[in-house]
C-alpha cells in the first residue's frame, strides 16, 4: 500500500494564529498521552468539568512549535476521551485514530507531546464551531486523503472476518 508524506510544517501553529486559538481553545490538558491514560489525561476523565459540550482542538508540540491536529465536537468531553483512550473497538474504528497518530509519532520522533484545547459551547452551536474551526485552521487528521482501492478492500475483508467470526452457531433440528 503506497502512503503519503506530508509536510508537518503545514499544520504548525502560525504566529497570527496564536492568539485566536488560546482565546478560542484554552489549553486544557498538556502532555495527553491517549496510549498511557494514567498521567496528565486522567483529569479531564476524573473531573465533572469536562461533562459539558463543546468543540476540542488537539495540538502538538515538540521544543520549538505547536502543530494543528485534529478538531472535534462533543457532548462531553470526559466521555470522549475516554472513547479514545479505550483499546481498539470494532464498533467505533474511528475512535482509535488519535491513538494510532500517537502511537506512530512517539514511536518515529522524539520530543513530541500532545495537548486538548476545549471550547465548551451550545449543543446546537457545536456543528458549525467545528466547522469552522476545521475550514479555518487545517487541522492535519481533519484533511482526508482518499484511500486506496487496496485499503479498502483490506479494510472491508478485515471487517467481514471479525464479524463473521461472531455470527457463527450451532443449529439442531
Amino acid at each position: 500500500m503506497k502512503s503519503t508524506v506530508r509536510d508537518l510544517s503545514s499544520y504548525r501553529i502560525r504566529e497570527d494564529e496564536v492568539e485566536r486559538i488560546d482565546s478560542d481553545f484554552p489549553m486544557v490538558c498538556e502532555n495527553a498521552n491517549l496510549l498511557e491514560p494514567t498521567g496528565a489525561i486522567s483529569a479531564i476523565l476524573k473531573s465533572t468539568d469536562f461533562v459539558v459540550p463543546g468543540v476540542y482542538f488537539w495540538t502538538m508540540t515538540d521544543n520549538r512549535s505547536e502543530y494543528k491536529i485534529y478538531v472535534g465536537k462533543t457532548k462531553s468531553l470526559r466521555k470522549r476521551v475516554t472513547d479514545y483512550s479505550r483499546e481498539f473497538q470494532p464498533h467505533s474504528v474511528n475512535d482509535y485514530k488519535l491513538q494510532i497518530f500517537q502511537q506512530v509519532v512517539t514511536s518515529t520522533y522524539s520530543g513530541f507531546t500532545f495537548n486538548i484545547r476545549f471550547c465548551p459551547s451550545p449543543v446546537e452551536e457545536m456543528t458549525s464551531r467545528e466547522k469552522d474551526a476545521i475550514n479555518l485552521y487545517r487541522p492535519l487528521l481533519n484533511e482526508r486523503r482518499a484511500t486506496s482501492h487496496e485499503a479498502k478492500t483490506e479494510f472491508l475483508n478485515a471487517f467481514v472476518r471479525l464479524y463473521s467470526d461472531g455470527f457463527r452457531f450451532t443449529h439442531n433440528t
